[in-house]
């Protein structure tokens, strides 16, 4: 990579995400760090807008009180053909700030917290031009009807605040959009069985994150897997697919998965000789609130060659993670100390991440800046509360004891 003339490093940097870019890339190293903040910029404290200029293409505010106004009227200025903006929830969206959107013409992915809380008709003109929208609030009935219509949408991803929204216009605008969507993620706390199998024709799928499948049986467990192109597949919540049911769903896996969720599943031992068979590309497994025991656990980071994060809310000797430690790619694995004793949220608190051979481990329940995280125990990355956060997770608080630094408020710093 060092022979390769910055244009190029651009060209590549132009096709990852800006979690990705903000959150791995501007750490290798000085020059990587000048390239990506010629096109994205965190901002993170007061005085970094004045870094804005024209060629910059995303920007994202995460942690500090920003007169928002003020920036937008900056972004306008400076940076007109932005494509992407992301604003932490503490600097909600009004509607002078709505009005500043209007005045973007090359907007594409938007990720902002509307002051009503709901996303209308009044921004039906600004989302029927986006590519990625992320829905932190609640959709008001027509809006998705809109988008059916006429829009340019291949990603919606409903984080933040947003649980209920209208099921039928949601599954028309699917059915709309099919042949081009490329990334959803829903709560499906109110779909029914027979919406999954609208939700499994949107054939060109990379990424699928469905949370809260209360009402997800064997015939929307299997449609979910047509998507051959799957890269992440996160369900969550399906308890109504059953053991049997469940081993069929995964042995029609996408061959080429990198990420799967199943947490608060029937996920068990059973299924670790399937999914390593089906699914040997592997990166992120997560597997909270399930049947699945430690041996099971260690023979499933054996099982998969290319894995490098295990999620999982299981007590786990030290001797499997020794054995553990020994796998060529695994990172790091979130899990319960085995010598937690009796008070193990607490120990944990005290002993957020430690190491077993060189393998990082963090502890399953240890604590997280609060805005980071919805309340639920479907697992940690159903929890998260922004769509920007799912490439880079934070870490966990550290006790005094562990660093001077005791807080982890931004997971881009």
């Amino acid at each position: 990579m060092d022979v390769l003339p910055d244009e190029v490093l651009d060209m590549v940097f132009k096709y990852l995400s800006t979690p990705m870019l903000l959150g791995v890339c501007v750490r290798v190293c000085r020059r990587w760090r000048y390239v990506v903040e010629r096109q994205a910029l965190a901002l993170r404290e007061e005085g970094d807008e004045r870094r804005l200029h024209r060629a910059m293409r995303r920007v994202l505010v995460t942690t500090f009180p920003v007169d928002l106004l003020g920036l937008m009227d900056n972004i306008i200025a400076k940076v007109r053909f932005i494509r992407e903006i992301t604003v932490h929830c503490s600097a909600a969206f009004h509607e002078p700030h709505t009005e500043a959107l209007r005045m973007l013409p090359n907007l594409v992915h938007l990720d902002v917290f509307l002051q009503p809380r709901v996303l209308d008709e009044r921004l039906s003109d600004i989302i029927r031009r986006l590519n990625t929208l992320v829905a932190n609030e609640k959709l008001a009935p027509g809006l998705l009807r809109d988008l059916a219509a006429s829009s340019q949408l291949v990603a919606l991803h409903m984080y933040g605040r947003a649980m209920l929204y209208p099921c039928r216009e949601m599954l028309d605008m699917l059915s709309a959009r099919a042949p081009y969507m490329r990334e959803l993620t829903l709560r499906c706390n109110q779909l029914p069985d027979a919406a999954f199998s609208t939700i499994g024709d949107c054939y060109n799928l990379l990424s699928l994150q469905l949370y809260s499948c209360r009402l997800l049986s064997t015939m929307g467990a299997r449609a979910l897997c047509r998507p051959r192109r799957l890269r992440r597949l996160h369900v969550t919540g399906a308890c109504l697919v059953r053991r049997h049911a469940l081993a069929d769903m995964l042995e029609l896996l996408p061959e080429n998965l990198n990420e799967l969720v199943l947490s608060n599943s029937w996920f068990g031992d059973e299924h670790v000789r399937i999914v390593a068979k089906s699914a040997r590309e592997l990166r992120v497994v997560e597997l909270w609130c399930c049947k699945l025991t430690a041996a099971g656990a260690k023979k499933l980071a054996c099982a998969l060659p290319k894995l490098e994060q295990l999620d999982l809310d299981l007590t786990m000797p030290k001797r499997f993670l020794q054995a553990m430690a020994r796998h060529s790619s695994l990172r790091f694995v979130r899990c319960v100390p085995d010598k937690a004793g009796r008070h193990p949220e607490q120990y944990m608190q005290d002993h957020p991440i430690w190491e077993v051979d060189g393998l990082r481990i963090f502890a399953t329940y240890a604590l997280y800046n609060h805005k980071y995280f919805r309340t639920g125990d479907e697992g940690f990355r159903s929890v998260l509360f922004y769509y920007w956060m799912q490439d880079v997770p934070p870490e966990p608080h550290l006790p005094y004891e562990y660093s001077e630094v005791d807080t982890y408020e931004d997971p881009f710093y």
